[in-house]
């Protein structure tokens, strides 16, 4: 095999690595699909995904999230992955569906892995020149096990992480242009932090495998910044209104640090660390015979730059952060296992390159075994991620497809829920406040790091958050069920409020009621637009777009309960008037008397700018390109 061309090696490869990821996740595929990916990727990205696929095929572009939180930007929330090209290719793929199915999502989230491994080869291969049996074991070390594996439910990272070998690559071969379009899909993946741990990582491997390229390095991962100008400008507007919230803290204990090493190569000790038996026995390796200083150089600078950051000595990161104190409203320590994971793989690759050189055979046919004992360690005993069933067959009937019932619920009951989006639902036992965005109900709660400080301190009023983006709607609250629009509420026999609900004079139960879910309609409710001396009609409603007919003897204010975020733009008969702040996080405009159109739309003009930086990053990047050929 060591003599056949690339481009028949980059084929075979492929394919073997596409067999392997189908072999450990055939329970997850057709035709098995007994089991499915459960946490994030299920309750916060798949609704995301699914909202702006289903919005295009109307013909709208999701520029705002009416569904959660009484409106909030979904063109700054990086999250949805709007501006990833790939996200588009599986648009594409879907086109004629009625929605992403979770079978596409898994499909999605596959393909990255296969990315991952194959980016991770030839990074050994061509950009460390080591054999390809080592290459392709350290690929699986680096792709199928511990972390990369373990943090499968987080779709931004592990599709950031994807591109992650493919920079390190770059360094190796010195590609300012291939460090900067790495850098800028980790961004458009939709999880910045990853983004930061692996630059880091990026910078500290140049540092010992090109020194001169380093200031390079720094100035593509910049170029990568403008490059991704088109969705970090509505971020950035977005994350400025977020209440503080720093999350890093002070890293790993290190007595926990000290056994970092144990559980990364015993299994059964903590399947969120173990890189399988190939990481200790390339130690072993080591001792007989070493590979090339450099390579072993750049294994330790990226294991030493993630462990660095995980352990967080003398506060020092903390420290650096008094210059960048955001930053730590989005990083984890977690985030830097992914370095010290590339490290272990390199590792790997190099320790292992000597025997593959010299018995190639023996290499591959061991191979299997380590994939085995990785879906026996790790994957097989993720019973947090790894959940039974079909999705797709469970919730074949439901709205989320654009079929008409919802599970659990009354087919007429949903219809008439989602047929009012200017009233607001509050569930106390499901759905999710994040599954709304797939039904098309409005709500008040929600479940999102864009939560801004204003609309918390709306919600504070009336009532506490349970967590740091979680609250409830207390029934017997009625100036808040009217402040917030809430007409409906949702609960079940064995629901927290369900008693509370039947004894209120102000709650009837609608009929018919579900297999599981009851739907409540509280009698005085108040649209989520208002005028206080005059009458209005609803004459068009989309998420970014609503016109109204106002009719007032005297004038007054128009109170509209959606959050007041910049973008949105009123018109009074076709004259544009400013939007104002009522309470604490809503909108108000002043209408003068008689009648009158009002128009509202929400268009950021931070995307717009954004996009023209963007569009200067290509030009640069391709003068990048076109100085490399």
């Amino acid at each position: 095999m060591n003599s056949i061309s690339r481009r028949r090696e980059a084929q075979i490869i492929a394919g073997i690595t596409l067999l392997a990821l189908y072999a450990m996740f055939c329970e997850y595929l057709p035709p098995l699909r007994m089991m499915h990916v459960g946490g994030d990727i299920q309750g916060y990205h798949w609704p995301l995904l699914n909202y702006a696929f289903q919005s295009l095929q109307d013909g709208q572009f999701p520029w705002w999230d009416p569904w959660i939180y009484c409106g909030i930007s979904f063109a700054g929330n990086i999250q949805a992955q709007l501006f990833y090209p790939p996200t588009w290719v599986m648009f594409a793929a879907v086109w004629f569906r009625k929605g992403i199915t979770a079978m596409a999502l898994h499909a999605f989230l596959l393909f990255h892995y296969w990315i991952l491994i194959n980016g991770a080869y030839w990074w050994f291969r061509a950009g460390r020149n080591l054999p390809i049996a080592s290459s392709l074991l350290g690929a699986f070390t680096f792709g199928i096990t511990g972390y990369m594996i373990n943090d499968i439910q987080h779709l931004g990272v592990m599709c950031a992480l994807a591109w992650f070998p493919y920079a390190l690559w770059a360094v190796d071969k010195q590609r300012t242009w291939g460090v900067a379009l790495c850098g800028a899909l980790m961004i458009l993946c939709g999880y910045p932090a990853t983004f930061i741990s692996c630059a880091i990582a990026i910078v500290a491997y140049a540092a010992v495998i090109h020194i001169r390229f380093v200031w390079r390095a720094i100035a593509a991962l910049t170029l990568s910044l403008v490059l991704a100008g088109i969705q970090l400008a509505p971020t950035l507007e977005l994350a400025k209104l977020r209440p503080a919230e720093p999350v890093y803290l002070y890293g790993i204990r290190f007595d926990w640090l000290q056994h970092y090493f144990l559980r990364a190569v015993i299994p059964g000790t903590d399947i969120y660390l173990y890189l399988g038996a190939a990481v200790p026995l390339a130690l072993a390796l080591l001792l007989w015979r070493r590979p090339e200083r450099r390579t072993l150089a750049g294994a330790a600078a990226l294991i030493a730059a993630g462990l660095l950051f995980l352990n967080n000595p003398f506060e020092i990161v903390n420290r650096a952060g008094f210059f960048a104190p955001k930053l730590f409203d989005v990083m984890q320590h977690w985030n830097f296992h992914a370095p010290v994971q590339a490290g272990a793989a390199l590792l790997v690759a190099a320790a292992w390159g000597p025997l593959a050189a010299a018995r190639p055979t023996w290499v591959f046919l061991l191979i299997p075994l380590f994939l085995a004992e990785q879906y026996i360690y790790g994957i097989r005993l993720d019973t947090y991620r790894r959940k039974p069933g079909n999705e797709d067959n469970f919730f074949k009937d439901d709205a989320r497809l654009k079929r008409k019932g919802i599970v659990g619920m009354n087919p007429e009951m949903a219809a008439r829920l989602m047929a009012e989006p200017w009233y607001r639902v509050a569930p106390d036992m499901g759905p999710l406040p994040t599954d709304f965005r797939h039904y098309r109900m409005s709500a008040a709660q929600g479940f999102d790091p864009f939560l801004s400080a204003a609309y918390k301190a709306e919600v504070e009023q009336y009532t506490q958050f349970r967590s740091n983006r979680e609250f409830e709607f207390p029934v017997s609250n009625e100036a808040m069920l009217k402040a917030f629009a809430i007409r409906y509420y949702i609960s079940s026999e064995s629901g927290p409020h369900y008693k509370e609900l039947i004894s209120l004079p102000y709650f009837r139960k609608l009929e018919p009621v579900g297999p599981y879910y009851h739907v409540f309609e509280y009698t005085n409710a108040e649209p989520a637009v208002r005028l206080a001396n005059g009458q209005v009609n609803i004459e068009h409603w989309t998420p970014s777009n609503r016109r109204y007919r106002v009719q007032s003897a005297t004038g007054g204010d128009l109170i509209l309960i959606e959050q007041n975020l910049p973008g949105w733009r009123a018109y009074i008969d076709g004259t544009g008037t400013p939007i104002t702040t009522y309470s604490k996080a809503f909108q108000k405009l002043a209408v003068p008397a008689g009648a009158h159109e009002v128009r509202l739309e929400y268009r950021p003009v931070s995307v717009w700018y954004g996009s023209t930086v963007t569009v200067l990053g290509i030009g640069v990047l391709m003068l990048l390109v076109r100085k490399r050929t």
